[in-house]
């Protein structure tokens, strides 16, 4: 392939005006899609040494990347641009800048150089499905103000950082590495804080107010009360400590106090704590570790710290061989579609079905969806998994349909990550009707979670599959979230009770919340749903009640596509 081969425009990479920004920079510019590793060649000059070969022979873009780090960067600066050019911490930290930076340094000629990597997002911050990256750029304002410290190994950018008059990243890795140094029979904590959603409240509020958000947490911090501790600010809204585990306040402690200095109502800052810092291991490693921690609760709704300690780290281990394998599992159809059967009480006779996946990987066998499901909605990779659900459902009920086999309505679950989507409404009806089915088959269950998270663009979506008629139910009813302004908002057909409100249940000792839930539905003029039913009392319960259907295992529990089929045929 030669160079003029390469040198191509990716119709994928909007908007051009983004792209040849970039371009202006470099001579060398690649393409990256957020769910794939898969490079695109933008602009090649023929002079890169390391990628483009790997481009060649189609390698991925991690590996890609890794060749280019053993050709071209400082020995000392591996680790660090390693890490920081991750394809996940590339990608969050476009989430909240439209450009990202990394600097770095080559050794060549006997001299240090100073280059920069520099990416790009394509499109919305919530959104965008491509980046653009370049790679080995001079970086002329860093040769100026860059010097090397005691330790080759540190690069310092700028010592403070400007807005907050605390360290820089690198310099906290320098400072904080010097104390654990200096200090070895010193227990030392670190902390990692992070502001959720602070890209929100910096819309709604203003950058101004949350400059001083930022500067208030920094006043908060330890540094100014005690010398033998090193704050630093490690990225946009995130900040580090390493402080004596004498010298710090305890969590509750701490959240209560910061609560009340912040100048805005309703912020919320989480953060992970590392105990027992190892006084030999870098701290970019802990700092790692600490926000591996830190991404396990994010937007957890009460859950506002964590502790790393050796049963997180081994839950993310496990994290991480499952986000390992989850796009090969997609491309082998290694998940499958499970159909669990709901029965119709008055008619009793089955009513539908909600159509569940299930993932039998052929090394860790069948994978609990407890495990990958809470992960692939933090990762976004849920999206192209639960698309995957929705066209294998079409696929099937266009195949009963032709065979002439026994048919009822399908409920498929729509996560809050879907609704980041631009058009998804749009996007649904264009598949269905792909499959020429009846829009009534195609039943959209959607959490009121994802109200929460995002009421606007859930109401707008729910509104306009209402209207194309589409049956919306709304899932997990009962779990917390539940309020009457989202019941009230979006255009209901059915509410799914969720299995608490019956676990909880006790009959004969008066009204309960199982009753005032039914009773709600009911006036909203609702059709109802209790999930979890798995005994003859229960089922029973409900029916008195008045709930039109019941789902669990009293009746029959997931079943794949072919024990469905027989299921239907003897009911």
């Amino acid at each position: 392939m030669s160079a003029s081969e390469l040198q191509r425009e990716d119709r994928s990479l909007e908007p051009a005006e983004v792209v040849q920004a970039l371009t202006t920079e470099y001579n060398d510019v690649y393409g990256l899609q957020v769910n794939s590793e898969e490079f695109s060649v933008y602009r090649f000059s023929g002079k890169a040494l390391g990628v483009i070969e790997h481009l060649r022979a189609k390698s991925g873009y991690a590996r890609s990347v890794q060749v280019y780090i053993e050709n071209n960067v400082f020995t000392d600066d591996r680790d660090m641009f390693s890490r920081m050019t991750e394809k996940n911490v590339i990608v969050d930290e476009l989430r909240k800048n439209e450009v990202y930076k990394v600097h770095y340094r080559v050794f060549r000629d006997d001299e240090l150089h100073y280059y920069y990597m520099k990416a790009v997002r394509i499109g919305a911050a919530d959104t965008f499905e491509h980046f653009i990256i370049g790679f080995a750029n001079e970086d002329a304002e860093m040769q100026a103000i860059v010097h090397l410290t005691e330790s080759t190994a540190t690069l310092k950018a700028i010592e403070f950082d400007d807005l907050t008059g605390l360290y820089t990243q690198k310099a906290f890795f320098h400072h904080a590495e010097n104390l654990l140094k200096h200090n070895p029979d010193v227990a030392y904590n670190m902390i990692i804080s992070d502001i959720e959603n602070f890209k929100r409240i910096n819309e709604r509020y203003g950058r101004d107010k949350g400059d001083e958000i930022l500067k208030s947490i920094a006043g908060f911090l330890p540094a100014g009360e005690h010398t033998d501790a090193v704050c630093g600010r490690y990225g946009s809204d995130q900040f580090v400590i390493l402080a004596r585990q004498q010298d710090l306040q305890s969590p509750d402690a701490a959240l209560i106090r910061l609560k009340q200095i912040l100048p805005v109502p309703g912020v919320t800052v989480k953060f992970s704590i590392y105990e027992n810092v190892e006084h030999d291991r870098p701290v970019s490693a802990t700092c790692d570790r600490l926000l591996v921690a830190l991404k396990t609760i994010k937007h957890q709704y009460g859950k506002l710290y964590i502790t790393y300690d050796e049963t997180l780290k081994k839950r993310v281990e496990k994290q991480n061989k499952i986000e390992e394998n989850m796009q090969r599992a997609l491309e082998e159809h290694q998940f499958t579609v499970y159909y669990q059967p709901k029965h119709d009480l008055k008619e009793d006779k089955t009513a539908g079905a909600e159509a569940l996946v299930r993932w039998l990987h052929p090394d860790f066998g069948f994978m609990n969806p407890g495990l990958f499901i809470p992960l692939f909605e933090q990762n976004g990779f849920i999206k192209s998994l639960d698309w995957y659900v929705w066209e294998t459902v079409c696929q099937d009920l266009t195949g009963w349909i032709r065979e002439k086999k026994k048919v009822v309505p399908v409920s498929v679950n729509v996560s809050r990550r879907d609704f980041e989507q631009e058009e998804l409404a749009e996007k649904i009806i264009a598949l269905v009707d792909r499959y020429q089915l009846d829009h009534e088959l195609f039943h959209i269950e959607v959490t009121e979670s994802s109200y929460a998270y995002n009421p606007e663009v859930v109401s707008d979506n729910v509104m306009k599959l209402h209207q194309a008629g589409f049956v919306i139910e709304l899932d997990d009813f009962g779990t917390g979230y539940s309020s009457l302004t989202s019941l009230s908002s979006m255009p209901l057909d059915i509410i799914k009770l969720d299995m608490s409100l019956i676990e909880r249940a006790v009959p004969n000792t008066g009204r309960d919340v199982l009753e005032f839930s039914v009773d709600l539905a009911k006036l909203m003029k609702l059709r109802i749903v209790q999930e979890g039913v798995e005994t003859r009392e229960q089922a029973e319960r409900m029916k008195e009640l008045g709930c039109d259907y019941i789902q669990g295992y009293y009746f029959s529990r997931p079943l794949a596509k072919a024990q469905f089929e027989e299921y239907l045929n003897n009911k």
